[in-house]
């Protein structure tokens, strides 16, 4: 980060960091949403790697069993990690990452509260495409750096990455990305970024850092991915802090999944590094909790006893083999033959072989995924006993072969969810209905 933006912000640079400090994320705290659904982060589901610096060369970054446990000691609960010190140690860093992806291509918001101590280390939610990604060994005293930025000529760190991070202590020049950093006490922060292909920080461009104050003590917030184009599947990503008067945000609009993270799969990372000995912190323990990530629109996840749909296409064509320069009207029909309604019913439709896209009705989406063109539709609920027609035209190439018989294939899928997936996503909905 230059310095002329380093000054204008004073103390809001960004390093992460959360030292003595507890993460919550309850479903009922902060900004209050609409139609949320709570889904509980479980630790048990995560892969931690980290270590322990002795200040030994020969035993940096040795085993941390000893000092870090996840879960509760006074229930079966799995959303805690809990950082003891260790004796003979003055950092512990370690990066727990979800065996489980997220879904970008819908919307959804976790929110929660941070208590947080006078001198907060090191934390950070991130959501990256790399599972295996770990910290880097021997890689210096640059707090939480250790575990998210690339530090110096390092190799390891996250990249194509979405960055929450929270701090207190001031970095210089490149100091967010481990490069000449400037190590002392400041204004805690809560910090969005964003890490290229090399593992540097993004501080210009669409995606430039964002960074607010925050106070000592409990402080409310969230994060909102919207899409606002189901073509594109674009968004905006939003991260709230406070409330009322005193609430202030971070915002990207026109957020791009497939520009950053190369995909709208990711998976989430909670990563943090504590400083006894060059901080000169406080002995105790460090403890981070995550629950109630809420999923507004929830990844595909077919009902136990989905409602029965009858799905037919027919067309325009009246003799048995397509015909040059020919322009067909296609529709499909279909219809809850259940008691029950269909909720979340997303259908594409492939152009047929030979053929190129030519228009669709007013619910179509347009979209290309490896050089194949499809139309794709959104019915938010098709109650029982309704049907509906969905129609697009496609044209027939003039270098089709001989006694070409064009072939109805139609996914579709009942998803759950009333708010539509990004459209011209590369998975196909899961059931086919064919000729």
């Amino acid at each position: 980060m230059k310095k002329k933006l380093l000054t204008i912000l004073l103390c809001l640079a960004v390093c992460f960091g959360m030292y003595g400090a507890v993460l919550v994320m309850p479903g009922e705290s902060g900004p209050a949403h609409a139609e949320t659904a709570a889904e509980g982060i479980d630790f048990t589901e995560f892969q931690m790697t980290g270590g322990l610096d002795t200040g030994s060369d020969s035993e940096k970054n040795k085993g941390f069993s000893d000092c870090i446990r996840t879960g509760s000691s006074t229930s079966s609960a799995c959303d805690t990690i809990t950082v003891s010190r260790p004796s003979d140690a003055d950092r512990v860093n370690f990066v727990s990452t979800s065996t489980k992806t997220f879904d970008f291509s819908r919307s959804f918001s976790f929110r929660g509260t941070a208590r947080i101590s006078e001198d907060p280390d090191g934390m950070a939610v991130v959501f990256q495409p790399d599972r295996s990604y770990a910290y880097e060994a021997g890689a210096g005293q640059y707090g939480s750096s250790l575990c998210v930025y690339r530090i110096e000529d390092a190799t390891r760190g996250v990249r194509n990455a979405l960055v929450l991070e929270f701090d207190t202590f001031l970095t210089g020049d490149n100091g967010t990305d481990g490069q000449a950093a400037v190590r002392s006490a400041g204004q805690p922060h809560m910090a969005l970024t964003t890490v290229d292909a090399d593992g540097k920080e993004k501080d210009d461009g669409n995606y430039p850092v964002r960074a607010i104050p925050i106070d000592i003590g409990t402080v409310s917030f969230s994060m909102d991915w919207e899409i606002t184009d189901a073509d594109s599947g674009m968004g905006c990503c939003t991260v709230r802090c406070g409330s009322g008067d005193g609430e202030r945000t971070m915002r990207y609009e026109n957020f791009d999944p497939k520009a950053v993270f190369g995909t709208s799969s990711v998976y989430m990372t909670v990563a943090g590094s504590v400083n006894y000995g060059y901080y000169d912190q406080s002995g105790g323990d460090w403890q981070l909790r995550l629950f109630d990530f809420a999923y507004r629109n929830p990844p595909v996840v077919p009902p136990e006893n989905p409602p029965e749909l009858s799905v037919k296409e027919s067309s325009s064509q009246s003799s048995r083999y397509a015909e040059d320069d020919k322009i067909y009207k296609y529709t499909i029909t279909v219809e809850n033959k259940s008691t029950s309604d269909a909720v979340g019913l997303f259908v594409r439709r492939y152009m047929p072989e030979y053929t190129n896209f030519y228009s669709t009705d007013s619910l179509g989406h347009y979209g290309c995924v490896d050089g194949r063109e499809h139309v794709s539709w959104f019915i938010d609920r098709l109650k029982a006993g309704e049907r509906v027609q969905l129609t697009f035209r496609a044209a027939v190439n003039n270098c089709r072969p001989d006694r070409l018989v064009i072939r109805h294939r139609v996914y579709y899928e009942i998803s759950g969810s009333e708010t539509p997936p990004m459209m011209n996503t590369g998975t196909d909905p899961e059931k086919v209905a064919a000729d």
